[in-house]
């Protein structure tokens, strides 16, 4: 049946029998009270306007539109199952105090919550229900005196603030299934969670810690995984399979992967998006490693299991670090300094991509690592011969671009300071000389000096030593500068 009320109509109710809500429209905003050891169920076309508390022995939320405060406690021992599409514009909490399992959505549909969902399983029988969805714009809070079965299934954070995974007793929550999916703000764990099958990361960063930690299942499915999406602290998974930790941090997507292993390790990642060089000091390296990255470093530690996997590390429009794949290299910090990984191999382009070691890491754990490159000696200068007569004017490019800091002198006098990667500049004669200091994100320090001369001609006078890959740029003149 259909019924619509007037406010106040309904304020209060007890019942022993069924209770259904069929398209029923509260017009007022009074709360409302329902106790009973009978059922309750709620379907798609009813409205509540005001607070609604329920304490009955049976509830189904089949639907329905909720735009305030809402409370439900089943008390019975009869199992119940909802579905539909119910929307709730308030905190809601889901209760079981019976003994009577309370599935909350069984059939692939999905509940809407605008703010909080709170989930109490004070006798162990709340359940989000196998198949089903919870949408979830606020908080999820877990309560009461028993953990939620872990095969419940699945919940999406889609808030534009903030949002958090919290808990308030001593139980580790577990789920199916997390999809991260925020237009804005960020998803931290204020409690430890385990997601058992699928992580999702479409949009937004998931934020763990050492005490709140993500845990992984043996064979997760990962989806998503970006510059806009990953997991910012650490992460754990326990398995044989090879698998990659969707990590990142400051806009940046870098993943972590491990090879498989021949019996059942504890892998746990980490990315921390800060200059290495407090901790693991960047000058203290390698001969054979032109530079170590500073913007950012991984830490992977083996927590159980004996089994040594190869480490394979990833980058995505990195400031500190765009050069080719084939000029990458891995590197470990050991004791008191950044080692030499080994030989390498490597995908991608500039802007992305991964290197993985050829052979086992076989060395302590946990394994600090980090990228490494070629630092690029690479500077041309070109002057223009028709305004010789004039006074000269000339042009300083720098590869590869986007520097960290550049100063130009002419004579012993400062002409440009800045971060420009094609630097014009007039006003020297024919026999000046040319001094050029730069860093580049990475963190390579370069100095170069070079006496000018203008000569006419088109032809590119390029030191094959220097960078032979590099492409020069002909012009009426092109003069490579060396350097110091």
């Amino acid at each position: 049946c259909e019924m619509c009320i007037r406010d106040r109509t309904i304020t209060a109710l007890t019942f022993t029998g069924g209770l259904m809500f069929n398209g029923f429209k509260q017009l007022g905003t009074s709360p409302i009270n329902l106790s009973g050891s009978g059922s309750i169920n709620v379907k798609s076309g009813s409205e509540i306007r005001g607070d609604l508390t329920v304490s009955a022995g049976r509830i189904s939320v089949l639907g329905g539109e909720f735009f305030e405060e809402v409370f439900f406690n089943q008390t019975g021992s009869f199992a119940t199952q909802g579905e539909g599409s119910p929307v709730f514009h308030k905190d809601v909490e889901f209760k079981c105090s019976g003994t009577g399992a309370f599935q909350l959505n069984y059939p692939y549909t999905t509940f809407t919550y605008h703010e909080d969902l709170i989930l109490n399983n004070a006798s162990g029988g709340l359940q989000l229900g196998y198949a089903g969805t919870h949408a979830v714009k606020g908080d999820v809070i877990y309560k009461g005196a028993y953990n939620i079965n872990g095969w419940s299934n699945k919940i999406v954070l889609n808030g534009t603030l903030n949002q958090a995974i919290k808990r308030e007793h001593s139980f580790t929550p577990t789920i199916l299934r997390l999809d991260i999916n925020k237009p804005s703000g960020i998803a931290v764990l204020e409690t430890p969670l385990v997601v058992l099958l699928d992580l999702s990361l479409q949009k937004g960063e998931l934020h763990t810690s050492a005490f709140n930690l993500l845990t992984l299942g043996s064979a997760p499915t990962i989806t998503g995984g970006s510059d806009s999406s990953y997991v910012v602290g650490p992460l754990s998974r326990t398995g044989t399979s090879a698998f990659t930790f969707p990590l990142g941090g400051n806009g940046s997507y870098a993943p972590l992967g491990i090879d498989a292993v021949a019996s059942s390790c504890t892998f746990k990642a980490i990315y921390i998006a800060e200059d290495p060089d407090s901790l693991y000091p960047r000058s203290q390296k390698d001969t054979t490693l032109d530079f170590v990255n500073r913007c950012g470093y991984w830490n992977l530690d083996r927590t159980s299991g004996t089994q040594n996997t190869k480490v394979t590390l990833g980058w995505s429009n990195s400031p500190c670090f765009a050069p080719s794949p084939a000029d990458v290299k891995l590197s470990n910090w050991n004791n008191n300094s950044w080692n030499n990984s080994g030989d390498v191999s490597y995908q991608g382009n500039s802007q992305f991509g991964k290197v993985s070691m050829l052979n086992n890491y076989s060395g302590s754990y946990p394994l600090v690592a980090n990228l490494t490159g070629i630092c690029y000696k690479v500077v041309t200068f070109k002057t223009n011969y028709d305004t010789l007569i004039y006074g000269l004017s000339g042009i300083v490019f720098l590869t590869p671009g986007n520097p960290k800091e550049v100063k130009l002198e002419v004579d012993n006098s400062l002409v440009y300071a800045g971060q420009d990667s094609i630097i014009e500049f007039t006003n020297f004669s024919n026999n000046s000389n040319l001094k050029l200091k730069y860093t580049e994100q990475q963190g390579c320090d370069h100095a170069f000096e070079k006496t000018l001369k203008a000569k006419k001609g088109s032809n590119c006078k390029i030191n094959s030593e220097t960078n032979p890959r590099v492409s020069c740029q002909c012009g009426t003149e092109i003069t490579n500068i060396s350097q110091i």
